[in-house]
């Protein structure tokens, strides 16, 4: 992920492909978490100040649960094999496809055809020439003029009553407190209250059942967007 401000910076983010070697097929159900981190990871570089973010991958890859077609490569024409490619050894000649490689056009590469692999039961796996592999995602992401700011400069609590600080450049913010940050629903507050004029509010857990809960203070504006959140322990001083 390259960063783009006044200056530049460049931060990672993101393992899918340490879980796809790891997991194979079962990669599937960590990709939504595996997003939501990479927004995340955004939102919070454009909320501290970075004004356009670029977001890139260096490659792709394929995912076939029961494992991708095996294609035979004989071991004496190649000097290392992998699923999705081989380097060919001297000069032979496998029966498949071969490409030069751009670090060295004396190499010659070869790919199994489609979807195919060199390995058995490979369900995870890139290297090859397909477009999966190939074509990556370049997204640019910037934060407009008029965005929204919030920021929560302090969260202090007095038994079951949370009293809340937020810096601010808009105007009918909303204060909540919540057990998942993301989802209105799991709000453990006796209602959400909107930040007065001196940037300040308190509010009132709910339930005593949720003394000593993790939850999150968080601030949205009127469409519902999250503008900040900050973690805290329900009912303790902070």
């Amino acid at each position: 992920m390259a960063v783009g401000g006044e200056g530049g910076g460049w931060t990672e983010t993101g393992k899918l492909d340490a879980l796809g070697h790891s997991l194979d097929a079962l990669l599937v159900r960590q990709i939504d978490p595996e997003i939501d981190a990479l927004v995340d990871r955004v939102t919070s570089l454009l909320s501290s100040g970075w004004t356009r973010v670029r977001v890139v991958t260096d490659h792709g890859w394929l995912l076939l649960p029961g494992g991708l077609p095996k294609v035979e490569l004989s071991p004496h024409l190649v000097a290392t094999k992998w699923a999705r490619c081989a380097a060919v050894k001297g000069h032979s000649t496998p029966a498949i496809p071969t490409y030069p490689w751009y670090w060295n056009p004396v190499l010659r590469i070869a790919s199994p055809p489609g979807v195919g692999a060199f390995m058995a039961n490979t369900e995870y796996a890139h290297g090859g020439v397909s477009l999966q592999e190939c074509v990556i995602p370049d997204m640019i992401v910037e934060r407009g003029e008029e965005a929204s700011l919030a920021a929560i400069t302090e969260v202090t609590w007095r038994g079951m009553r949370c009293r809340v600080a937020v810096r601010t450049n808009t105007p009918r913010v909303m204060v909540d407190l919540r057990l998942n940050w993301k989802q209105a629903a799991s709000s453990i507050a006796a209602f959400a209250k909107e930040l007065a004029t001196n940037g300040e509010t308190s509010l009132a857990v709910s339930d005593d059942k949720h003394e000593g809960a993790a939850a999150s203070v968080v601030v949205f504006d009127a469409s519902g967007r999250v503008l900040d959140y900050k973690p805290t322990t329900v009912g303790e001083d902070q």
